[in-house]
C-alpha cells in the first residue's frame, strides 16, 4: 500500500522515515528528489519528550534512523522490528554490534532496540557490514557526523545502489 507523504508519487515505504526524522532535525523539502537537513551542531531532537518510534511499517529504514539516533544526546527506542531478524543478516543483532563498536549502549528485545548514544566515542572503528548494503550505507552516513568510521566490504552496496560511493563522494565536493 502506498501512503504518500509530501509528494503523491513517492510510494517507497521508506519515505515514511521522514516523519521520525522531523522529530530529530529540521527538514527542508526541495523538489521531489531532494531533501535538505538543517541544524547546527548535528542532530538534536527538537522535542526531548520524543524517545520512541514505531518502525513496524518501515523496518528497513531502521538502520538509517539508528545512524541518526547515534548522533543524538539521549536514548531512543525503535520498535516493530521483529522482521529485521530475518533479512540479509540478523539486522537487529548486526546493528546492535556496530552501534556498540562506536560506544553506544544498546539493548535489544525480539522486537526493539534502545540506543543510548551518551557513551559513544570518536575512536577509529571499522564497521562490519555483514555483507548487508543497508548497514554499509547507514554507517557511511553516520561517518559524515562522527569521525573515524571505516566501512568493511563497501562493495556490498552494489545490491541496491551501485553508484552509492560515487554519489556519497559528492557530499565532500
Amino acid at each position: 500500500m502506498c501512503v504518500p507523504l509530501r509528494e503523491p508519487h513517492l510510494c517507497q515505504p521508506d519515505w515514511a522515515l521522514i516523519e521520525p526524522l522531523e522529530e530529530l532535525a529540521t527538514l527542508i523539502f526541495g523538489d521531489s528528489e531532494h531533501l535538505n537537513v538543517e541544524g547546527t551542531g548535528g542532530w538534536r531532537a527538537r522535542d526531548r519528550s520524543v524517545d520512541k518510534f514505531d518502525m513496524g511499517s518501515m523496518p528497513d529504514a531502521t538502520l538509517a534512523l539508528s545512524a541518526s539516533v547515534a548522533d543524538q544526546a539521549y536514548p531512543i527506542t525503535l520498535s516493530g522490528l521483529h522482521t529485521l531478524r530475518v533479512k540479509e543478516t540478523d539486522r537487529l543483532a548486526a546493528l546492535a554490534n556496530e552501534l556498540k563498536r562506536i560506544g553506544c549502549t544498546v539493548k535489544t528485545t525480539e522486537d526493539s532496540i534502545t540506543i543510548d548514544p551518551s557513551t559513544r566515542h570518536d575512536e577509529p572503528v571499522v564497521i562490519e557490514t555483514y555483507n548487508d548494503h543497508r548497514m554499509a550505507m547507514a554507517f557511511a552516513v553516520l561517518g559524515l557526523r562522527r569521525p573515524n568510521i571505516s566501512i568493511s566490504n563497501p562493495k556490498c552496496v552494489a545490491k541496491s545502489y551501485p553508484g552509492f560511493w560515487r554519489d556519497f563522494a559528492k557530499l565532500y565536493q
